[in-house]
């Protein structure tokens, strides 16, 4: 069962992340870092779902989870992008299932992380106990982080949280222009500039 999971996850690791190969022209799916807004939209083929100054947002799925999409802009130039879940899990477990999953397809792709981390914050009560670690990361006490850097873009998977509520993200960046990010830093975490009714309406047209 394992064995046959861990297929499946390599398959969809090569279909939906960026390739390595030094052969490809590309950074991130279909596009390059430095690429105006007008040239994203041409390579997703399709009109964003959500857009602010700094992003261009687009529905997505990842290991078959609906997730937001976001390419992030600095004087109309790629510098990063981002997959963010698009709708809460129930149970806070399953987030914690939802990172390693991420981290087994990202592992498949770019190799063992250059970083992994678990960080516990106010002590280690649930350390020990895996079933509970969802709690622990919607109240704060744990935060997990894995990282892979390629000759262009620096990887970078993400679960954190806090009064009770989870984000388990994988954010991208350039490693050329990612000193363009100060300035547009306010404009990138989406969920303060879309209101929630506006991402649900537009994904439950698709």
């Amino acid at each position: 069962m394992k064995k046959t999971r861990a297929t499946v996850l390599l398959i969809i690791a090569m279909m939906i992340l960026p390739p390595l190969c030094s052969g490809e022209s590309y950074d991130f799916r279909k596009s390059r870092w430095g690429d105006s807004r007008t040239q994203i939209i041409a390579a997703e083929d399709r009109q964003p779902a959500a857009t602010g100054p700094h992003y261009l947002a687009f529905e997505a799925n990842l290991l078959e989870k609906e997730m937001i999409l976001k390419y992030i802009f600095a004087e109309d130039r790629l510098i990063g992008a981002k997959y963010e879940p698009a709708r809460p899990h129930i149970i806070d477990r399953k987030y914690v299932q939802d990172f390693e999953d991420l981290k087994t397809v990202l592992i498949q792709k770019y190799g063992e992380p250059k970083e992994d981390q678990k960080i516990w914050k106010g002590g280690d009560f649930f350390q020990k106990d895996p079933s509970q670690w969802g709690f622990a990361v919607s109240t704060g006490k744990l935060t997990c982080r894995s990282a892979w850097i390629t000759d262009t873009t620096e990887i970078d998977l993400v679960l954190t949280g806090g009064d009770f509520k989870i984000t388990c993200q994988i954010n991208y960046w350039s490693r050329k222009l990612k000193h363009l990010m100060a300035p547009v830093s306010p404009d990138i975490q989406m969920k303060k500039e879309i209101s929630d009714s506006e991402m649900q309406e537009s994904m439950d047209q698709m």
